[in-house]
């Protein structure tokens, strides 16, 4: 997966501010602690509406495709424009590579293919690709391919 997405929202005196053209301030390689120059097209901000924004981020942007942790800081109101208190105005979040790794193979692990075969329980991706093997145990801690309670990860 190269791009994923996150979501953001601004309020001014509480409310939901629509009609912002956020963007992206600054943007820190974690591992790095060194500044990320990006493209306008490596991180997008579209408006989703009643103060809410995504970031589509995209991973394989040359810029961010060694990187596997950012910080970012994103403005809502660049030039002051709006009016936003600086605590209303800008957005810190972190987001992860490796987030985003874990979340897919959820997703593969609920979508995918699994069978149980001699006393494992074997769970593929999308693709057919193993991605995760339990050994399965019944209620006396043998090791059973029927009525099992018990699986432990190998």
């Amino acid at each position: 997966m190269s791009i994923t997405y996150q979501t953001l929202a601004f309020y001014q005196a509480g409310s939901p501010k629509t009609g912002l053209s956020p963007s992206i301030s600054v943007v820190y390689n974690l591992e790095t602690l060194s500044a990320v120059t990006i493209a306008a097209s490596d991180i997008v901000i579209v408006e989703l509406g009643q103060g809410m924004y995504r970031l589509a981020i995209n991973w394989a942007a040359t810029s961010l495709s060694l990187t596997r942790q950012l910080s970012i800081r994103i403005d809502g109101d660049p030039g002051a424009i709006i009016g936003l208190t600086d605590s209303e105005r800008y957005q810190f979040f972190e987001v992860s590579r490796n987030d985003i790794v874990k979340m897919e193979d959820f997703y593969d692990a609920l979508t995918g293919d699994w069978e149980i075969l001699n006393n494992q329980l074997i769970m593929k991706d999308r693709d057919g690709n193993t991605l995760h093997t339990f050994n399965l145990f019944d209620s006396y801690g043998q090791a059973t391919s029927s009525n099992p309670i018990k699986r432990e990860h190998i």
